[in-house]
């Protein structure tokens, strides 16, 4: 039998937290672009930063998601810079305090996302589920 990898639940979930703030960053870049949502200080610098860094977490987190060792070694410093970046956000954005509880939650989700990496292993599984006629009988879902 060919042995084949198996998603751990904590790779899963450290995966969507990473989508999560990868798509939250560039929603911002893109409605900051398109109609000036003035979320970010207006800068083009910061305008790119959201674009790239929304594209290496979702980039991370779809390589995490698929298994690739390698991603699974990157995610873990993403996610902290990314955790970083909004305890940032909540720094200077004290007096704000909707934009604090944004950032707030989002170094929460990234918070999330790398101790479920860190807690969780992929496993290997060989063979398959004895589908046979017998078996079938068995648990009573075959003809005898």
């Amino acid at each position: 039998m060919v042995k084949r990898k198996e998603r751990a639940t904590g790779t899963a979930v450290a995966a969507i937290c990473g989508l999560l703030t990868g798509g939250f960053g560039l929603s911002v870049g893109l409605l900051e672009l398109l109609i000036g949502l003035h979320f970010a200080p207006g800068s083009m610098l910061a305008l790119v930063g959201y674009f790239a860094g929304g594209f290496l977490v979702v980039g991370t987190s779809t390589g995490v998601f698929v298994m690739r060792p390698a991603a699974r070694k990157l995610a873990i410093p993403v996610y902290i810079g990314a955790a970083v970046a909004f305890g940032m956000m909540i720094a200077t954005n004290v007096g704000s305090t909707p934009t604090a509880l944004v950032g707030g939650v989002m170094a929460g989700i990234n918070a999330i996302g790398v101790v479920a990496l860190l807690a969780s292993e992929d496993v290997e599984v060989s063979g398959r589920t004895d589908t046979s006629d017998d078996h079938a009988t068995d648990i009573g879902t075959g003809f005898r």
